[in-house]
């Protein structure tokens, strides 16, 4: 983590700088109402809600190539599920449905893939362990 620390309902310790690709900040803001997911440049400006809905989102993790972000979410539920997003907002979809809240995804690289593909996000049980969570079409390329 960097030592960013944001005003207003930016939760330090709460946001991704993407590896390479676009350096745009992913973070979770509640400065608006229910938490949601923004992005900006890395020096504050632009900051732009790519959730946008409304129910809270958190925890923001880029893809390696800076495309896609996986994000925590409690809109279709009570508990909270992974979803895959593009960089900008766009082709928001749930990857994880089951009975416990899923915590702070993360991408993975899968053994044999290359491009796009080779990456997928897994997904911390609240126990702490960490829990593969399968690629879908949706995000995969």
């Amino acid at each position: 983590m960097c030592g960013f620390v944001g005003g207003g309902g930016i939760v330090a310790g709460r946001f991704r700088i993407v590896p390479g690709g676009n350096g745009k900040i992913a973070f979770r803001s509640d400065e608006t109402g229910p938490a949601q997911i923004f992005v900006m440049a890395p020096n504050g400006t632009g900051q732009t809600n790519v959730s946008n809905n409304a129910g809270p989102d958190d925890y923001p993790s880029w893809s390696a190539d800076g495309t896609k972000i996986a994000f925590v979410s409690n809109r279709d539920n009570v508990t909270g599920e992974i979803y895959v997003m593009d960089a900008r907002g766009a082709n928001q979809t749930r990857i994880t449905t089951n009975d416990v809240y899923d915590l702070e995804p993360s991408w993975q690289p899968i053994s044999g893939a290359s491009g796009p593909a080779a990456a997928a996000p897994t997904a911390a049980a609240p126990s702490g362990a960490a829990k593969a969570v399968a690629a879908t079409p949706a995000f995969t390329g």
